[in-house]
């Protein structure tokens, strides 16, 4: 059978019958063998196709990057209209320009991103997802800027809204590639979207997001990137406008490197409800400032990560200005130039709970600030041997902590309210 999309997404009008491609293109020799169809014929070829088209075969795009495809790509891509599925067959497309996709309900998909590549000048991004629109997905491409690399204010796919009303929704990137740009991933006041195994390396920044709300970013390497890894970022102004991402099953490692602008790991500020689960998040590059940084932010989870190697005095989870955050399950280890493991800064009500800490230059838990109040830190195993405690506070905080295991102590301001039980020094 000729491809088509699958039924259940894209269905044949009632009592009509869907023609093949081999069929279409057997009754029109002329026009394929002249190489490319003009627009007309684009649109018309999408709706007997169900709405499918293939950037070589169809819209004339050259798979060997020997000549500028820009044009006849973009034709393809507005030719399917509002629900269609765009193909990139396995080849290199030279674009002198960004591919914008300003309809709602259109997939561009090609082989596989081990074969597709897309390739973009320097300072142009690649493609643009035009706000209004929804249900729009790009998969299995790989999309490179050549030549100058990461000039600022690009991305690989950059999906910017003014607003939330009339913003993106539902937007889904699966199995990209992406590098050279300023942002591998930028997306801005979207809702209901998702970055899924996707490979960002060699951006300043791997995955951006601003003021967006039920994200999910996952499965997803981001490595090499000079800033961030990955930033959520959102508004000092509307925090309770940012709000849900889901970081889950990522690997982001290799990140940051400059002690001139703040760079690290991975930055969540002003958002509400942002959980990290299950991440691999080690080794940024020396002179990082940051790895784990959560900043004026509520109501989250960081859950089951692997959180290794900080190199830098902040070490490995920082929470500032942050409150009623889960910090559970995780394995901190091996912050050097005496990092500490966990840090709260101006925190409040936030729960330290059964953490691994081992090999941290500093202190493995610590409270400080000026209003860190009411913080529960409780089951947490504390290895490392460097400094004088295992957990301590710099002020009365009226932190508990209680049931640890340690191999220093627990130094808490008790008189002020903090209280120390039940934990159990180790040797």
């Amino acid at each position: 059978m000729g491809r088509r999309p699958p039924r259940a997404a894209y269905p044949a009008p009632s009592g009509e019958f869907l023609m093949d491609r081999r069929s279409f293109f057997a009754a029109a020799p002329a026009v394929v063998a002249a190489g490319a169809l003009p627009a007309s014929s684009l649109a018309a070829t999408a709706a007997l196709n169900g709405k499918l088209i293939n950037i070589v075969d169809d819209a004339g795009a050259d798979p060997t990057g020997a000549t500028d495809s820009t044009a006849k790509i973009q034709a393809a891509i507005d030719s399917v209209g509002g629900a269609g599925v765009v193909i990139a067959p396995p080849g290199t497309y030279t674009c002198s320009s960004t591919l914008t996709i300003s309809n709602s309900n259109v997939a561009i998909v090609g082989h596989s991103r081990g074969s597709v590549f897309f390739k973009f000048p320097e300072g142009v991004s690649g493609f643009m997802v035009a706000p209004g629109t929804n249900n729009v997905e790009i998969r299995h491409l790989q999309i490179v800027s050549v030549g100058a690399k990461k000039t600022a204010n690009t991305a690989g796919v950059y999906a910017v809204a003014p607003a939330l009303n009339g913003g993106i929704g539902y937007l889904n990137l699966t199995d990209l590639d992406i590098n050279g740009f300023d942002k591998g991933v930028d997306i801005r006041y979207a809702q209901l979207s998702s970055v899924d195994g996707c490979h960002l390396w060699a951006n300043n920044i791997g995955y951006y997001s601003k003021r967006c709300v039920n994200m999910r970013l996952s499965s997803t390497i981001s490595e090499r990137n000079n800033l961030w890894a990955a930033f959520v970022d959102g508004d000092a102004n509307y925090v309770n406008f940012s709000a849900g991402t889901l970081i889950k099953d990522c690997t982001l490692v290799s990140c940051g490197g400059s002690l001139t602008v703040e760079t690290g790991t991975l930055q969540v500020a002003h958002n509400e409800y942002t959980s990290v689960i299950g991440c691999m998040i080690d080794v940024p590059r020396p002179n990082t400032q940051w790895h784990v940084l959560f900043t004026d932010c509520s109501r989250g989870c960081i859950t089951g990560n692997w959180v290794g190697a900080a190199k830098s005095p902040r070490g490995g989870i920082s929470l500032v200005n942050s409150h009623e955050f889960s910090i559970s399950g995780n394995n901190v280890l091996t912050s050097e130039n005496s990092g500490y493991g966990i840090g709260i800064e101006n925190g409040r009500y936030n729960s330290i709970v059964s953490n691994i800490m081992k090999q941290n230059d500093g202190i493995d838990i610590i409270v400080f600030g000026t209003s860190s109040r009411g913080n529960t830190i409780g089951n947490n195993v504390c290895l490392s041997t460097v400094n004088a405690n295992s957990i301590g506070e710099t002020a009365a905080f009226k932190t508990i902590a209680t049931g640890n295991s340690v191999v220093k102590g627990v130094l808490l301001n008790t008189t002020g309210g903090s209280i120390a039980a039940n934990n159990l020094v180790v040797t």
